[in-house]
């Protein structure tokens, strides 16, 4: 009844031993993951790992028999005091029901139950070995606090209506509604276990939180919070790196979360692997403060300041629709800034460099101001420059293209690549990105080599469609779409690529193509906003040949593939 996913992630850091600009070295460890240390230049020696679902050591507990049930007709407050099974059905209007055990496994089959607690906990799971919560077949069961309840200061009392001590299971066919006027929804202070059931949180503040780990393996989880919607809080990561705590992990069955905080966050490590998530934030979509690695499954950001965000950021597989106000992906923070602070100086290589003809930075911050900050010069990948850096309208018949001259972007010493290993790995999956800030955006390297990904950037020339210390894309589609001003294109050693830099504003709406010399089409994309810029790489772009570029069914100029 409690399995573990059979995906999981062996090998999945691979990618990043390839990364441009960039020396890195990977170790097996006992545990089966791959650590990973960035930057030989730097002093730091850590870096940030992927965990496979066997690292979390979430335990199997014991099947349960609902033959050997106890019925219990709720009526008022009961606490229950022996390990065992308990079908529990009727109405408590104003009390709870509590569970304290010395040890041993409980089991509460919710068959038809109405809890209003007076106060908090309408289930309040003070100690036992591990509890199974089953939502018997065809059953609605609804918790819910207190309309006059108010969030307690007491750190040791119950934060949430559903609230354990004790690591908590929730499987069946069933359904189980929880609100919580005043506090959380659904907390586990050790893991918490999702198998199965219909779930509907609505939380004045976090939805569901597993403070250890949270895994959804199966299941329908609808939660509308005023905080976080669901979230693995224990930071223990910073005191002990080996920690496997402050876990998120989706692995089956489907998720929607509205939220006004963080959509999803975990501590070490947020991993999608086989759900459909589906996030409506107003501040970050998904984000981990180490890993964030999506391998299968789909994850849709309706709506985000940043859709993505992680320390390290793995797509390995899967699909995903990110619609973003700021970072459409987010590579920055970590947990090694809080346990630790490190300084380098990053050596600039030897390259390129220069804006494309005619180029201003188009009206953007400052470089030295941007995360990430680089300055036009020698080093690996390509910086653009505006043509004008024109953000309205222009006839097509009135544009000309030009490519980004030079290729001279490089990483400058900046505090944001540090040798705390921060990088975007893409190795598959197909990813739309809807950003009104940077596309991709790393505070470190990015390394793509698989995958689909289409960027829909900003009009704005203070970001860009793609942005890091350096970039390389060996493998894979790469559409990016976007402002010019502090253009980065693919760095030495990627595959062939295309990049257009338009003299004014291509409308949003208008059809993008790429023809070859034989008037095959090689790309066609449609502009989402306002564009002055194209970067396009795939492996049926060759280096040195020239290609047509037309806009809206007009020939606006060639360019040379890098």
């Amino acid at each position: 009844m409690r399995r573990k996913p059979a995906t999981i992630f062996a090998g999945l850091t691979l990618g990043v031993l390839a990364l441009a600009g960039c020396t890195s070295t990977a170790a097996s460890t006992a545990s089966g993951e791959t650590a990973v240390t960035a930057d030989a230049a730097s002093d730091a020696t850590s870096g940030y790992s992927v965990l496979n679902y066997d690292d979390l050591g979430l335990e199997a507990v014991a099947d349960v028999d609902e033959s050997a049930a106890v019925d219990m007709e709720l009526t008022e407050s009961v606490t229950i005091s022996k390990a065992g099974t308990y079908r529990l059905s009727g109405a408590i209007a104003a009390g709870s029901v509590t569970v304290d055990v010395a040890e041993g496994q409980v089991n509460l089959i919710l068959d038809g139950v109405s809890i209003t607690s007076d106060e908090t906990a309408a289930i309040n799971i003070v100690s036992a070995d591990a509890v199974v919560i089953s939502l018997a077949d065809g059953s609605t069961n609804t918790l819910s606090d207190a309309a006059t309840a108010s969030a307690s200061t007491d750190e040791d009392a119950p934060s949430a209506v559903l609230f354990s001590r004790a690591d908590l299971y929730i499987e069946g066919s069933g359904s189980l509604r929880v609100s919580a006027s005043v506090n959380d929804g659904i907390t586990s202070k050790d893991s918490l276990i999702i198998e199965g059931g219909s779930i509907s949180v609505d939380a004045a503040d976090d939805g569901v939180n597993g403070k250890d780990h949270i895994a959804v393996l199966d299941g329908v989880l609808t939660i509308n919070a005023g905080g976080d919607g669901i979230k693995s809080d224990n930071d223990e990561v910073l005191t002990d790196s080996t920690s496997t705590k402050g876990v998120a992990w989706f692995s089956g069955g489907t998720v929607a979360i509205t939220a006004g905080d963080d959509g999803v966050q975990a501590e070490r490590q947020l991993t999608v692997d086989g759900a459909a998530v589906t996030v409506a934030a107003e501040d970050h979509g998904l984000d981990s403060e180490g890993a964030l690695s999506v391998a299968s499954g789909s994850v849709d950001v309706t709506e985000s300041y940043e859709a993505l965000q992680g320390a390290v950021v793995v797509l390995s597989g899967g699909t995903g629709s990110l619609v973003s106000s700021d970072d459409g992906v987010n590579v920055a923070g970590g947990y090694l800034d809080e346990a630790t602070t490190t300084t380098t100086t990053t050596t600039i290589s030897d390259g390129g460099g220069g804006q494309a003809p005619g180029g201003d930075m188009g009206g953007g911050q400052p470089p030295s101001d941007r995360q990430g900050g680089q300055m036009p010069g020698d080093g690996e990948g390509g910086m653009g420059g505006g043509m004008g850096g024109d953000t309205s309208v222009t006839d097509p018949s009135e544009i000309m293209v030009a490519p980004a001259s030079g290729g001279g972007m490089g990483a400058m010493p900046d505090e944001s690549n540090d040798g705390s290993g921060r990088y975007l790995s893409i190795t598959g999956g197909t990813w739309t990105v809807d950003a009104q800030g940077d596309g991709l955006d790393a505070n470190g390297t990015i390394a793509m080599s698989g995958g689909t990904v289409t960027v829909y950037g900003p009009s704005s020339n203070g970001n860009a469609p793609v942005d890091a210390d350096s970039y390389s894309v060996t493998g894979g589609t790469l559409t990016a779409l976007g402002s010019s001003g502090m253009l980065v294109t693919p760095g030495e050693g990627s595959q062939g690529s295309v990049v257009a830099v338009f003299s004014g504003g291509v409308a949003a709406g208008s059809v993008v193509k790429l023809t070859d010399a034989a008037g095959g089409v090689v790309a066609s994309v449609t502009t989402e906003r306002v564009t002055q810029a194209l970067i396009f790489s795939s492996a049926e772009i060759e280096s040195g040949a020239t290609y047509t570029v037309t806009v809206a069914g007009v020939e606006v100029g060639t360019v040379a593939a890098s």
